[in-house]
């Protein structure tokens, strides 16, 4: 369970960090 809870964080942080870069 806390193995999923972290993997779905990092998808969360990487869809901002592309999320980001993607309006600039």
């Amino acid at each position: 369970v806390a193995e999923a809870l972290l993997a779905q964080g990092a998808a969360e942080i990487l869809k901002a960090v592309y999320g980001e870069a993607n309006n600039e």
